[in-house]
């Protein structure tokens, strides 16, 4: 097996990308390979890693990108230490180091885009980055096709685009063993990318045109959640939504809702839908860029026109006076979710990594 290194913004955080990225680098230790994270602020895991998997970080607190010249100097020092034949710049920004720093080290580029190509997250350097490893990263991961299809037509792309989705975390659970409660279900950091205000105007809608039990349920921190609170009393709905703080428990959530709405302006592969479908839930999505009509796409869900707010009520009010089609497009949600397993998506990971 070969030694591969994952290099990381940092191990410490508890977002998406650091949560496959240890699900990823876990499995491929599990089955034999060596594997090392490299982390460029901090060294204790969020996520929890293998006893054998090596992590080193370049500083202890995050650094200003003043400090370049020593950053490059400290990174290979550590990919000198750690050896890796393969290493996987985790987002494409983190190329840009990882390419500097390794130059005449016989280091072979893998790049496993997090983002959509058109969301750098206004960091110049992601913008760099990609224009580097479409020409120097032997192999360029993307989360979707559609967005595979966009470093093809923006860039002059020399390295072997490949596309290989994200694991789901969660084990597919049987919808006849789960005790459904009619709530409609929204997950995510609250902040603007998310579209929650867009949801709380769909969901407006909807109590305006029934008379409902149901309820909305968002579950999430960030730095709109002020601003969500002021809208849901603006709106007058306080009485049928609940705004519930992020939690550690959220597989309750899952097993509890009996639909799972997503309202973002944009993703880079919406992780929410995977765990979602892994419940056996109905999806409403945005047709937002990218990811969602990449999972929405086998009778398991509705896809909307990207931001069409009575269109996204219509699709809920019509989920939730249905029972019986809620039943079978959650049936279809918890068979496309053994698509996205861990087992099935390592393995297209083990079999790529071993053509380099």
């Amino acid at each position: 097996m070969k030694k591969i290194c994952f290099f990381i913004s940092s191990v410490e955080l508890a977002g998406g990308t650091e949560r496959v990225c240890s699900a990823i680098a876990n499995k491929l230790a599990e089955l034999g390979w060596q594997v090392s994270v490299l982390s460029m602020y901090g060294d204790v895991s969020f996520f929890p890693l293998r006893s054998e998997i090596q992590v080193a970080c370049v500083f202890q607190k995050k650094q200003s990108s003043k400090f370049l010249p020593y950053t490059v100097f400290k990174i290979r020092g550590l990919l000198t230490t750690l050896n890796p034949e393969i290493l996987v710049s985790v987002d494409s920004a983190m190329f840009v180091y990882a390419f500097v720093s390794s130059w005449w080290l016989g280091i072979k580029h893998l790049v496993w885009e997090h983002f959509n190509f058109h969301v750098s997250l206004g960091s110049r350097i992601r913008t760099i980055a990609r224009k580097l490893a479409a020409k120097y990263s032997a192999i360029i991961v993307t989360l979707t096709v559609g967005d595979k299809e966009e470093w093809k037509t923006n860039l002059k792309c020399k390295s072997k685009l490949v596309t290989i989705a994200n694991p789901s975390p969660f084990t597919p659970m049987s919808v006849e063993l789960i005790n459904r409660k009619p709530v409609v279900l929204a997950v995510g950091r609250i902040t603007y990318q998310k579209g929650f205000d867009r949801l709380l105007n769909a969901w407006k809608t909807v109590t305006l045109q029934i008379d409902t039990n149901w309820k909305l349920h968002i579950v999430g921190s960030g730095e709109d959640e002020q601003l969500l609170s002021e809208k849901v009393e603006a709106l007058g709905i306080a009485a049928s939504v609940r705004l519930i703080p992020r939690t550690a428990n959220i597989k309750s959530h899952y097993m509890e809702s009996s639909i799972f709405c997503l309202s973002s302006r944009f993703e880079g592969f919406p992780m929410v839908l995977l765990e979602a479908q892994s419940f056996g839930l109905p999806l409403v999505s945005y047709n937002c860029k990218t990811g969602p009509a990449e999972i929405i796409n086998d009778g398991n869900g509705i896809l909307i026109e990207d931001g069409n707010e009575q269109l996204m009520a219509d699709a809920l009010i019509k989920l939730m006076g249905d029972r019986e089609l809620r039943t079978e497009m959650g049936s279809r949600s918890l068979r496309n979710s053994h698509k996205f397993d861990i087992n099935v998506i390592v393995g297209q990971w083990t079999a790529l990594l071993n053509t380099m």
